[in-house]
């Protein structure tokens, strides 16, 4: 694992490996589709503010796709060695009066799984060996939940 390259808060880690991932998936999305642009985590300062602010400077005036883009969701969890971070990716739609995600993955690899939706044709996960299973709301109530704390 990298040694941190920077932290904003305890819990808010930016390691070298989050830079490269960024700058990786960023070359493949916008290959892609030319023309569109990417809002990455990393070059969003921390806060929630801020995060406002960037989308908003990222959505306005263009009509373009905008990749909403997290290359190693949950970092502290990644430099503390355990397997409980992901890839996050969104399609953000910047083509009418407000924007909107149109698809989005979610990729772990720790357990080589895709869970993927797209506006208008629900949401899937695919598993070790590329089978497509149709993702379903549970019909269980909250009440029947088990929560550990």
């Amino acid at each position: 694992f990298d040694e941190r390259s920077g932290t904003a808060q305890a819990k808010d880690l930016l390691t070298k490996t989050d830079l490269a991932c960024q700058e990786k998936a960023a070359s493949i999305l916008l290959d892609r589709i030319p023309g569109s642009s990417l809002l990455g985590e990393e070059d969003v300062a921390p806060g929630t503010d801020a995060a406002k602010r960037a989308a908003e400077s990222a959505f306005a005036g263009t009509d373009a796709c905008v990749w909403a883009l997290d290359p190693i969701d949950g970092t502290a969890n990644f430099v503390d060695g355990l397997p409980l971070s992901t890839i996050s990716v969104g399609a953000v739609a910047c083509d009418g009066d407000a924007p909107r995600v149109v698809a989005g993955v979610v990729y772990d690899p720790h357990r080589d799984e895709l869970f993927g939706a797209v506006e208008g044709g629900g949401a899937w996960v695919s598993e070790r060996g590329g089978a497509r299973r149709p993702l379903t709301a549970s019909s269980n109530q909250l009440e029947d939940a088990i929560i550990y704390a």
